[in-house]
């Protein structure tokens, strides 16, 4: 157990070294009835355009981790609204800033937030640390090399089929990492390319349910469609 002290000192370290190299802001963010308060990058688009002319390989550079997607919200409000995961053992692909692994630790999880990017591990550290007062579990893990000795009840993700290199590793997470009556959570905005995945799920012996959640995005609302995905029972 880590003394408040100790988690203190990795707040401000992991802080500061974010900070110079990003320039982080604090928002809050309201999800069901609470607020949270959540650490992102405060000019992502820049960031983004200096990662484009400066990094050899910018799909992997990217930080897309650090903007609060709409998908990342809609399954915040998904899993806040539900009643089953209290006591479950929950993993978090691609967690980004981590709202929806906090959502899931207030609905009685334990989490586990997994990125392949540090830095992604470090702002969901500081954003759970500043809610919860406590440090995280965190993973490095890419879902293009999934491991073969982990496995989890819900594994929860939001817009990782983004495009069509990435259908079968998520596919080959799911058959690696997710128990045999476990489930995966998973938000998507209706991109056509998605299509083709959930397809493919069917395919390799996954059914699914589904679900609309709305999610205000400035001056409108976008419809973002919450996946609950198991193997096939025969």
């Amino acid at each position: 157990m880590q003394s408040t002290q100790e988690i203190a000192l990795r707040f401000d370290s992991v802080f500061q070294l974010l900070n110079r190299k990003y320039e982080l802001e604090r928002i809050q963010k309201k999800v069901g009835n609470h607020q949270y308060k959540i650490y992102k990058i405060k000019n992502i688009d820049h960031v983004l355009d200096q990662v484009l002319e400066s990094a050899s390989n910018p799909d992997d550079d990217m930080p897309y981790w650090a903007e609060i997607w709409p998908s990342s919200i809609a399954l915040s409000q998904y899993i806040a609204k539900s009643n089953k995961l209290r006591d479950k053992e929950i993993l978090e692909l691609g967690c980004g800033v981590g709202l929806p692994s906090i959502i899931a630790k207030e609905q009685g999880a334990t989490v586990t937030l997994s990125d392949f990017q540090e830095d992604a591990l470090r702002i969901a550290e500081l954003n759970w640390i500043v809610n919860f007062g406590e440090l995280p579990r965190v993973m490095i893990l890419d879902w293009r090399k999934p491991p073969s000795n982990l496995k989890y009840e819900i594994i929860i993700a939001s817009d990782v089929v983004y495009e069509q290199s990435l259908f079968l590793p998520v596919l080959n997470t799911l058959k690696n990492v997710l128990a045999d009556n476990g489930e995966l959570y998973l938000s998507e905005p209706n991109r056509n390319v998605a299509r083709e995945f959930f397809g493919l799920l069917h395919s390799q012996n996954f059914q699914f349910e589904k679900s609309d959640e709305k999610v205000d995005n400035g001056d409108r609302q976008l419809d973002i469609t919450i996946y609950r995905i198991r193997r096939s029972i025969h």
